[in-house]
């Protein structure tokens, strides 16, 4: 099995984690997202065509990859601004 397909199956279970540490709210999402299920369909989906689950993982990897990427970036330039307000309005 390929290390995207691992990393699917990892975001599925971190996700359901995450978001279900949200009351009620996560309770909700635990029961509507259903990791192992999607885990197992995921292996279910590579027995029968491997090149295509591989294909649909990496995309998926990519977009959590380029997401974060982009939330790093929003971190860092808010980050920036503030210091520059804060320090600005020290003079």
């Amino acid at each position: 099995m390929s290390k995207s397909i691992l990393a699917r199956m990892a975001f599925n279970i971190a996700l359901e984690g995450v978001v279900g540490l949200i009351p009620v709210a996560g309770d909700v999402f635990d029961a509507a997202w259903k990791a192992n299920q999607r885990n197992v369909r995921l292996l279910n989906d590579w027995l029968d065509r491997p090149a295509a689950a591989q294909r649909s993982s990496r995309v998926l990897v990519l977009a959590v990859a380029a997401a974060l990427l982009a939330l790093v970036f929003a971190a860092c330039a808010l980050t920036f601004l503030a210091l520059r307000w804060l320090l600005g309005s020290t003079n």
